[in-house]
């Protein structure tokens, strides 16, 4: 429903019956709402959506695959709830992204996850259409550590249609880096090679 200047609402449910070949059927209910607001005056977007699943017999269709071929890992998703703000920044050809998400489950810990993500693109003089993203993410789950991961991305032209890149991500466990590079031949026809390194820490 568009309320005009309060924003756009919507609110479903939705029914699911999985099959299993060890057990009865399963069946459940799961409520979505979601809402979203651009402010005009800044350019921002605001969004929520929250989930909510009647009990874990309700599976998605991801979450019926897990447990078909991965049962003891499988986690039951209990409730959702996303909060979302994006800003862009025009003159500085900058992006800024936010994201909080709580997630609790049936048969596992709930987890608090923040993300903040910034992508800038520069366009001065002969540095032109060079892309740079970077962001942070942090993931506190009950009674147990944070996960905290650091992404960086660049991407830069490299002779006629081609474009070179480096990725690099930071975590608790580990550190990964990788370079590519990618050329276009024709209008159909596109290549590409990367190689990367990944270092784990105990």
């Amino acid at each position: 429903q568009n309320m005009l200047w309060l924003g756009a609402l919507s609110f479903d449910v939705t029914w699911a019956s999985s099959h299993f070949d060890t057990q009865q059927d399963e069946r459940g209910l799961s409520y979505r709402f979601n809402y979203s607001k651009q402010v005009d005056a800044t350019n921002s977007t605001i969004s929520l959506a929250a989930y909510r699943f009647s009990d874990r017999h309700f599976h998605s269709y991801a979450n019926y695959l897990d447990h078909k071929y991965n049962d003891s890992d499988a986690q039951d998703e209990k409730q959702t709830i996303s909060l979302s703000v994006g800003q862009p920044i025009t003159p500085l050809n900058l992006n800024l992204y936010a994201n909080l998400l709580h997630q609790t489950w049936w048969n596992a810990d709930a987890s608090t996850t923040a993300n903040i993500t910034a992508g800038f693109n520069v366009d001065i003089g002969d540095w032109r259409d060079i892309s740079i993203s970077t962001s942070f993410n942090t993931t506190h789950y009950e009674d147990k550590d944070r996960d905290n991961q650091i992404y960086l991305s660049i991407s830069l032209p490299f002779g006629n249609g081609g474009r070179v890149g480096y990725d690099m991500q930071n975590s608790s466990h580990s550190t990964t880096h990788r370079m590519s590079w990618n050329d276009t031949l024709d209008e159909r026809n596109s290549w590409g090679m990367s190689a990367g390194l990944q270092s784990d820490r105990p």
